[in-house]
């Protein structure tokens, strides 16, 4: 607040105050001097100073910060005073599993995610979806929202169809046509295994049977091996049998949403910024995705829900534009929609790309890799990465039990808390110590700096990364970015490591108040980042 009484509002909008990255330059740093400089014709460090000196004057300010300004640059630092660290430690302390958590907030939200064809086991890049979105639904959950995770089946069309045509196949019942596509990995010798088909049965009839085998096996690999917990799996099939398609194409003829041409029937989703119109139900009368989308997005938003989100496979790029015409010409705002594109993963092992799977043939299952590596470093590792950046899932530094491996780095900066406590509480707190820092190993301009306003260096830079955590919370609940809560936590280990090396807790028997409240402070946010991401936070190692 009495930042923005220096900023003119036509400028409001570019000034920021985030995070410098270094505690170097502050807990937070302001560009506000170099905004304003044009404006004011002054250098940016002359205004810098200027505001510095104002903010530094300010009772409010003071109570929290201590504002500096190095030069040459004219960014202003802030810094926070120990009795704000004393304060905001004693929060974290109180709240506990609770820190982190925003207010309640007035807003419901659809998550559909993961949402693979039941028409084969789920590969690679269905478990970065998957366990992608699962994070998203705990973050958002810690923000405030009201969030409903959803699995939207594909359990009819022509892809039953060509299952059905597939397991006919490998029966020998069935001779694939020219420009047919069957599948032909491993799993539809089991499914012929399980049906027995004999050779008069219906291809649609054994398509739709092995699809509730192989949905039976999806719905095992989430809640067992993934550990995703649906609030609903939503059958695409109950759109025709609930006559909610029926529904959409009456109401999409009401409104002037649809039109023949060529015998088929098509949705005018260009007018809604799509690159063109699309069938909705085809010249043999046979009704698309298209009519089902439709059908499918207006039950969400009938359902109470006002905002949806919504991630897919990179392969879905061109479903985009249709989608948002789709919310656009139901009435609804593009914003009210948000859609995450997953990109391809690329299992590695001794530096080659492992193609093949016992149990999918051409691919290998999310399942086998969980089996392999473990649910945490499955998750965490598919975590850490953005969606929309190819990944290398590289299976031997996942297989390693030592600091080079990310979650076990994490995990054992937790455990080693534990046991440190455990320790403190076997002495029966026998007295309090005097706090003896240590230098560290920093920079000596570094340490300079830091020592000037915080002399505890480690103990400062640990407590500043903690009190981070709500924020991050937040941030991440509007960007989507779920791949900062990995950063977060490594870089949370990394400082809780580095402490350990130079910070005594525990010194010729005594008990060092100041760092105990850190450490304890320390595994409670270790914790909350853990159970956001999905992944277990363990006592012992």
């Amino acid at each position: 607040q009495e930042i923005q009484k220096c900023i003119d509002p036509a400028y409001a909008g570019k000034v920021s105050l985030e995070d410098p990255g270094s505690p170097l330059f502050g807990d937070f740093s302001s560009n506000i001097a170099m905004i304003l400089a044009k404006h004011l014709k002054k250098s940016p460090s002359a205004i810098a100073n200027e505001i510095a000196e104002k903010l530094n004057k300010s009772e409010n300010i003071k109570e929290y910060f201590i504002v500096n300004v190095p030069p040459p640059a004219g960014f202003i630092n802030f810094f926070f005073n120990d009795r704000t660290f004393d304060k905001l430690i004693d929060e974290i302390l109180e709240r506990k599993n609770d820190f982190g958590k925003g207010e309640l907030k007035n807003k419901k939200i659809l998550l559909e995610f993961l949402s693979a064809n039941p028409t084969g086991p789920m590969h690679l890049g269905n478990g970065r979806g998957g366990f992608t979105g699962d994070c998203l639904a705990n973050v958002l959950q810690w923000a405030g929202y009201e969030v409903w995770r959803e699995y939207y089946v594909n359990d009819t069309g022509n892809q039953v169809i060509n299952l059905g045509k597939s397991i006919m196949a490998a029966s020998g019942f069935y001779a694939e046509q020219e420009g047919e596509k069957l599948y032909k990995a491993n799993y539809i010798n089991d499914l012929v295994k399980e049906l027995n088909p004999k050779k008069d049965d219906d291809i649609k009839e054994i398509g739709k049977q092995g699809v509730a085998i192989i949905l039976k096996g999806i719905q095992r690999v989430a809640k067992d091996k993934m550990r995703i917990k649906y609030d609903q799996w939503y059958s695409e099939q109950s759109l025709y049998d609930t006559k909610k398609i029926d529904a959409i194409l009456q109401w999409l003829e009401k409104e002037n949403l649809i039109y023949e041409k060529d015998g088929a029937r098509w949705f005018v989703s260009s007018r809604f910024g799509d690159e063109k119109d699309r069938v909705a139900v085809k010249s043999d009368g046979n009704k698309t995705y298209m009519l089902s989308d439709i059908a499918y997005h207006k039950d969400k938003f009938e359902r109470g829900y006002d905002h949806l989100i919504t991630i897919l496979g990179a392969d879905h790029h061109g479903y985009m534009g249709r989608t948002y015409a789709i919310i656009e010409a139901l009435g609804y705002k593009k914003e009210q929609l948000d859609i995450i594109l997953v990109q391809l993963v690329r299992l590695i092992e001794n530096g080659k790309e492992m193609k093949m799977s016992k149990r999918g043939g051409a691919f290998v299952t999310i399942e086998e890799l969980i089996d392999e590596v473990g649910h945490d470093v499955a998750r965490f590792f598919f975590v850490m990465r953005a969606p929309e950046t190819h990944m290398d899932f590289d299976l031997n530094l996942a297989k390693e039990q030592s600091s080079k491996n990310p979650v076990y780095y994490v995990q054992y900066a937790h455990a080693r808390i534990c046991s440190i406590l455990n320790k403190v509480q076997s002495l029966k707190f026998p007295g309090f110590a005097e706090a003896k820092p240590r230098a560290g190993k920093v920079q000596n301009d570094e340490l300079k700096i830091i020592n000037e306003y915080a002399p505890n260096s480690h103990e400062r830079v640990l407590a500043a990364h903690l009190i981070r955590f709500p924020d991050l919370i937040e941030e991440t609940a509007k960007t989507h970015a779920v791949h900062h809560l990995s950063a977060y936590a490594i870089k949370l280990a990394d400082l809780f490591h580095r402490f350990y090396e130079h910070c005594r807790v525990i010194e010729d028997g005594k008990v060092n108040e100041d760092r105990l409240k850190i450490i304890q402070a320390t595994q409670i946010v270790l914790k909350n980042v853990l159970t956001v991401i999905g992944v277990s936070a363990p006592e012992k190692m």
